[in-house]
């Protein structure tokens, strides 16, 4: 077996654990037509590195290795939106930032820094805040269904959450810090669920002139939308392949 077939195999291996759980190695060698050495070898050397693990019944499963790695992967959604979000904060010459829905807060995954002046607004990557605070976390709560358990927990009112929608965006002022102003727009994945929100972050001084952009921002979400679901379609192909 060539080496890079070795390495191919060593890959579907992952990904067979991944869809199907715990396997031993023959279950491994079966459903990859792999002879049952050729299984046992690369099932011993994942294991080596931490890729795998095995348990007691001799079964194999996804390893601490993996996991460590995937903590630094950025989401599908924050790699089909990072163009965007550039481009959009360099038209702007504000910062710009996107959010992800995780669990109760939102979670700032990517962002741009605009140049407007030496006075800007910055988060750092993975910076959590509450749904009921900043206009991130907003635009998500006044999207997500009206019996989800999130909207009564977040003590926001109804009016404000129609409000947010019935704009399309939602605004805050030194929610998250002092001095700060934010405007965002909801993020949707492929269905109608939202995922995340896009969101200007400026100096309350330069609010005003934000405002004025709001179709501009909506648009930007609009185009990551597409550009997430492009590469949804391309990695279920890469699976349907690796099948």
């Amino acid at each position: 077996m060539e080496t890079s077939q070795l390495a191919d195999s060593a890959l579907l291996t992952l990904l067979l654990l991944e869809r199907r759980g715990p396997c031993t190695a023959a279950e491994v060698a079966a459903d990859l037509r792999l002879s049952q050495n050729a299984s046992r070898r690369i099932l011993d050397t994942l294991h080596g590195r931490g890729f795998v693990v095995r348990d007691s019944t001799h079964r194999f499963q996804l390893g601490p290795m993996l996991i460590a790695l995937a903590a630094d992967i950025p989401s599908e959604l924050a790699i089909a939106a990072d163009p965007h979000v550039a481009d959009l904060a360099e038209r702007l010459g504000e910062t710009v930032v996107l959010a992800i829905l995780e669990g109760d807060h939102s979670v700032i995954v990517t962002q741009s820094l605009g140049a407007t002046s030496p006075l800007r607004v910055e988060h750092e990557i993975g910076f959590r805040q509450p749904l009921s605070r900043g206009a991130s976390s907003l635009a998500i709560l006044a999207h997500l269904p009206e019996d989800d358990e999130r909207v009564a927990r977040s003590g926001i009112t109804a009016e404000e959450l129609f409000a947010i929608r019935a704009r399309g965006y939602a605004l805050s002022k030194g929610q998250i810090r002092i001095g700060m102003f934010g405007i965002a727009a909801p993020l949707y994945q492929e269905t109608a669920r939202v995922a995340g929100s896009l969101a200007v972050i400026a100096p309350e001084s330069r609010a005003l002139r934000l405002t004025a952009h709001t179709e501009l921002l909506r648009s930007t979400a609009d185009l990551i939308r597409n550009a997430y679901r492009a590469l949804r379609e391309t990695s279920r192909a890469a699976e349907e392949y690796a099948r």
